[in-house]
């Protein structure tokens, strides 16, 4: 697996419901996602490259860290987080 540096783009979710989610990267580019508590060792972390869509059941009010990775470095991406039924 192979990881530039700086590359990485984090971002902050804290969901409103508790349930399942689908966080969709919903462009062309190639992009892997992490999903996972900021107080994480790694252990605790969703990881998802191909489809790039990853459902992860989160805790209302606890702040998630949703980190993506492109594989080019000038992609461009798009990420949509839908809270599914349950």
């Amino acid at each position: 697996f192979f990881r530039r540096p700086n590359a990485d783009v984090f971002f902050s979710f804290t969901p409103t419901t508790t349930g399942p989610y689908a966080f969709r990267e919903t462009t062309a580019s190639d992009v892997v996602m992490w999903v996972g508590p900021p107080a994480c060792d790694g252990s605790c972390v969703n990881v998802i490259d191909e489809p790039e869509q990853l459902v992860v059941s989160l805790v209302a009010g606890q702040t998630y860290v949703l980190a993506l990775e492109p594989w080019e470095a000038d992609a461009t991406f798009t990420v949509q987080v839908d809270q599914l039924p349950t």
